[in-house]
């Protein structure tokens, strides 16, 4: 097992540290919208929501905010709609060792909502998820995904995600090992993840990390659509060695608390 998956790294944090900010913003102005009942989160990849040097991961993160909301506007005698939290793992042993943390943290009580914890493989669930999102009336979905690698994610699931506009999604992807491959002995998953944003020979060949990055928020940006934002906050884990969070959503609200989020993080520029 990777020393990023035990152990929360700078990168890691920087990029836990963005969707804290995010989630005070997004889940404060959804729970006080009086056009919004319900907010649904999904996390797709979730992990085990504890590092072996004590950093937090993202279902810890979530359950907390929620959590303070909760009996904030309880101590205020104001009603809200629930929470619905939906973390899944295809590791069995860290949805075990994160059922713990919950119970152990008192993280969850059933007056916030419903809290659902699966194993399913990332294909499924997020099959699952979109069928769910597609049923949402006045309720608000945040679905965050942070996978081990990007061989199973497309563009194709941001899209169905977004389709309804009921949605945002921040998904983190590996850039720097992307890039790295970009040139030459570009893997087969790469290819396939670039030919569905736009035509091989169509891509241009990055000179840095950044260029790299750069040219898929402007693929992603083109192939959703005007209809839709696209945002991202590069993280530096290096000389030249950048990863990043894409963020998509269809509402401009949205769109500015993510700015919001990435200034405060970093006054000078805004991007990570």
């Amino acid at each position: 097992m990777k020393n990023s998956q035990i152990n929360m790294l700078e990168h890691s944090e920087a990029k836990i540290k963005l969707l804290s900010l995010y989630m005070d913003r997004f889940l404060n102005i959804l729970n006080r919208s009086k056009y919004v009942s319900d907010i649904f989160i999904y996390d797709l990849f979730c992990g085990e929501g504890l590092y072996n040097n004590g950093g937090e991961g993202s279902p810890v993160i979530f359950l907390k905010k929620i959590k303070n909301i909760h009996f904030s506007n309880k101590a205020k005698k104001t009603s809200t709609g629930k929470f619905h939290c939906f973390f899944n793992d295809i590791d069995k042993p860290k949805l075990k060792k994160l059922c713990e943390i919950i119970d152990k943290q008192n993280l969850y009580y059933p007056e916030y909502g419903s809290l659902q914890i699966t194993s399913d493989d990332y294909r499924i669930v997020l099959q699952k998820t979109i069928k769910a999102i597609n049923q949402l009336k006045n309720e608000k979905a945040f679905v965050f995904i942070d996978p081990y690698g990007y061989k199973d994610v497309r563009a194709e699931d941001i899209k169905s995600l977004l389709r309804s506009g009921k949605s945002e999604v921040l998904l983190f992807l590996p850039t720097q090992n992307m890039f790295r491959f970009e040139k030459k002995s570009t893997p087969e998953s790469l290819k396939a993840f670039i030919s569905e944003l736009v035509p091989p020979h169509e891509w241009p060949k990055s000179e840095t990390g950044l260029d790299f990055i750069e040219t898929l928020v402007d693929k992603f940006r083109n192939y959703l659509g005007s209809s839709y934002f696209v945002d991202s906050f590069v993280i530096a884990r290096g000389i030249n060695q950048y990863f990043c969070l894409f963020f998509f959503t269809s509402h401009i609200r949205g769109f500015e608390k993510m700015l919001e989020a990435k200034w405060k993080i970093d006054k000078e520029e805004g991007r990570g």
